[in-house]
């Protein structure tokens, strides 16, 4: 985990938090972010636990948040994350790209679902829907 301090974000910048236990996918999202205008990722998480506390404090504009994970999957994250970051806007990433998984992902409070086999070209366009 990995907290980026408040006072290196610009205030016009989209807040970003991160959720996933592969630190391969973590460190590759990291370098996407960091040639994205106006976007600053606020921290970084690898489980639901973290994810839960850590944005709880920092109220992240968007979470980005990984549906396989162990322990609490990211559908039974999304209404804690829901209840303890109100404003924040849930979107899905999945290497799971059936119309199935994004409706149940959508109906337990996600705001989008992004499959991460297409994240580079989706992705920019769901976290900017604000």
């Amino acid at each position: 985990m990995k907290k980026i301090p408040d006072m290196e974000l610009a205030t016009s910048a989209l807040r970003l938090y991160l959720v996933d236990d592969s630190l391969v996918f973590l460190n590759a999202a990291l370098n996407f972010f960091r040639h994205q205008e106006n976007i600053e990722v606020v921290g970084t998480g690898t489980d639901a636990v973290t994810a839960i506390t850590e944005t709880k404090e920092l109220q992240p504009d968007v979470i980005l948040l990984d549906l396989d994970m162990p322990d609490i999957n990211g559908l039974k994250a999304i209404p804690l994350l829901k209840r303890f970051t109100p404003k924040s806007r849930i979107i899905i990433l999945s290497l799971l790209e059936s119309a199935l998984d994004q409706k149940i992902a959508l109906e337990a409070g996600a705001d989008d679902y992004v499959p991460k086999s297409v994240m580079y070209t989706q992705l920019m366009p769901a976290i900017l829907q604000l």
